[in-house]
């Protein structure tokens, strides 16, 4: 299925073919389109580029967060989360932190030199990353001669 959007090119095609007076349904047969896409791209209702930005859960709380995150770029974003939607913020946790990156409210962090755009606690010895093992049965199986880990399942 073709998008209902006009390409920039087809646009500007319509436009020439409706100035030397083809008729809209001419041009929407000549192009592949409907005749109410046609229409609308010449009457100035729909036009070429990037879509409009839909409007965001949180725009009504955007200031807020702004103002939360100045005072303390370290607040990590679960708790600004919680803290919003006791004010009425319905959005999904992923969709505040996608706007809050998308946003760039978080501000550079004066003291430890962040300017990423980072969300959370920095960096320290409660977030490393702690290696996996396999179990030890699982792992002797393996490694047994003649085993493999299609034979074990």
């Amino acid at each position: 299925m073709r998008s209902p959007m006009l390409t920039a090119a087809e646009e500007k095609e319509a436009r020439d073919l409706f100035q030397l007076g083809y008729s809209i349904s001419a041009i929407s047969r000549h192009l592949g389109r409907d005749r109410a896409t046609i229409r609308a791209y010449l009457r100035g209702e729909r036009t070429t580029g990037a879509p409009r930005a839909r409007p965001s859960a949180l725009d009504p709380f955007l200031d807020y967060c702004r103002r939360q995150l100045t005072g303390s770029p370290h607040l990590p974003a679960a708790v600004l989360y919680a803290d919003v939607v006791t004010r009425g913020y319905s959005g999904s946790y992923s969709s505040f932190t996608r706007t809050i990156r998308t946003h760039r409210l978080r501000p550079d962090c004066p003291s430890c030199g962040r300017g990423d755009g980072h969300a959370g606690s920095p960096a320290g010895p409660a977030t490393r990353e702690v290696p996996v093992q396999a179990p030890r049965r699982y792992a002797e199986r393996v490694a047994r001669p003649g085993n493999s880990e299609a034979n074990i399942r």
